[in-house]
């Protein structure tokens, strides 16, 4: 068990580490990562708060559904864009196989990691939604739990949509050199069409 969090731990560190936030000195890396961090869910609970003002009351019901809405989106792009290649193409893959670790010890770590990294996004764009959601509404107690609830359990659905359609566009692209970009169109295509029909419900 111990093996396991440490897996999960390095491989949380590890993708922060590459990030390009990232610099020689530790301290500025964090501070860096905190204002960034404090910087977008200061502006999506603004926009959340703005947004909740001027819907009436009969219509208030619509904040979770658009925190809904922005964290599938960013979860299922992010997924699209590294999923399969986070979960089977790491460049410690070949390291963490000549240990004497079980295969599914691995891949359970990575999985983890990987919804765990989805649900710092997630934070950051549902739960200010909740929030606003819960100053104008005036809802009870019970209804906090259900946030908490959808919260944990929102990243999984476009987690696992968005690493399959990695994994199908990895197999149908693989041997042609615009890889990349034909995954970056097919996201903005999915999002085009999920804003086309939010806009139309």
């Amino acid at each position: 068990m111990n093996i396991f969090f440490s897996l999960i731990k390095n491989n949380i560190i590890n993708y922060y580490t590459s990030s390009s936030l990232i610099t020689k000195r530790k301290k500025l890396s964090i501070i860096l990562y905190t204002l960034v961090f404090a910087y977008i869910f200061a502006v999506t609970f603004l926009l959340s708060y703005f947004i909740g003002e001027s819907l009436p009351k009969t219509y208030l019901k619509l904040l979770p559904l658009l925190g809904i809405f922005t964290s599938f989106t960013i979860v299922f792009g992010n997924s699209i864009l590294s999923g399969s290649s986070y979960l089977f193409n790491t460049r410690d893959d070949d390291f963490l196989c000549s240990l004497p670790i079980k295969h599914s010890t691995v891949f359970l770590s990575k999985l983890i990691s990987f919804y765990l990294l989805n649900l710092v996004y997630t934070f950051f764009t549902y739960i200010p939604f909740i929030i606003s959601y819960f100053i104008f509404s005036h809802s009870p107690f019970l209804s906090i739990i259900y946030g908490i609830i959808g919260f944990i359990i929102l990243p999984s659905i476009p987690l696992i949509l968005g690493t399959l359609i990695n994994l199908l566009l990895n197999l149908f692209t693989s041997t042609l050199k615009l890889k990349k970009v034909i995954q970056i169109i097919f996201i903005f295509l999915i999002l085009f069409v999920s804003l086309y029909f939010s806009s139309n419900i």
